[in-house]
Parts: structure tokens; sequence; C-alpha cells
């Protein structure tokens, strides 16, 4: 038998099975270093498609803005894993068993993942995390 180590997904099921956090309503529960950084990827989109841009205090409270894809294109550049459910009032952020280290105990890779988290902001403890859901 074959075994898919790395993400599966088909039209309707999205997963998450690693270590990392999980967070409740996007803007509240983000640091405000990743505020900042997703403007940051929000400026860079603009500018690369030639965009007018809107302030920073703007583009928090924008509801015609989807902030949720600029935390996804910070959140990938840092080498996170991030997925979102129920449109987006959850947010899961961390390494997937797919993208973890092959050369590392389950141990280093839930210290790396503490050690990201806690430099991007994050407070929360990294613990396994194994959810799925229909989009």
């Amino acid at each position: 038998m074959k075994i898919k180590h790395d993400y599966i997904t088909n039209s309707s099921t999205t997963c998450f099975c690693g270590w990392g956090i999980q967070l409740d309503y996007i803007i509240e529960c983000l640091p405000e270093k990743i505020k900042r950084e997703m403007y940051n990827e929000y400026v860079e989109y603009q500018e690369i498609y030639k965009r007018e841009k809107i302030p920073y205090e703007d583009f928090l409270e924008d509801d015609d803005v989807e902030i949720i894809d600029f935390l996804y294109r910070f959140i990938s550049k840092e080498n996170l894993s991030i997925e979102s459910y129920y449109d987006a009032d959850i947010i899961l952020i961390g390494t997937t068993a797919g993208h973890a280290p092959k050369n590392k105990t389950i141990n280093e890779i839930i210290e790396d993942t503490q050690i990201k988290l806690n430099e991007l902001g994050f407070d929360q403890k990294v613990e396994y995390i194994e959810e799925a859901w229909r989009d």
C-alpha cells in the first residue's frame, strides 16, 4: 500500500495535521508585527499590479480587502503552514506533518515551530492539531 505523507486535498476537503496554534478571529488575535507584515504584503501586491494603496488603519478595517490572503503570503514566506476554516473565523498556523523536516525529531519540530511563532509575536503554546473540514 502506498502512503502519502504530505498535504492531501480534493475539491471539498481541507486538513491541517501538525504542530501549531489555533487563533479564533483573525484581526483581534494577531500580533501587531504580523498585522504590519500583512500590510507590507498588501503594499507589495498593489505595487506589482500598479493599484492604489490604502493606509494601514484602513487596511485592517476594509471589508473589501481580503486580508487573509496577505496573512497566507507572509506566513508561507516564514516556512510555516496556515489553514483557515469557517469563513476564516479560525486560523491554524504551524508546521504540518507533511512539511516537517525529515531529519528532525518531533520534539525538535515542536521547539522550532514554537521559536518561529514566538519571534512573530505569538505567545500561545504549540500543540498537536489535527483538523479536517469541508470547504
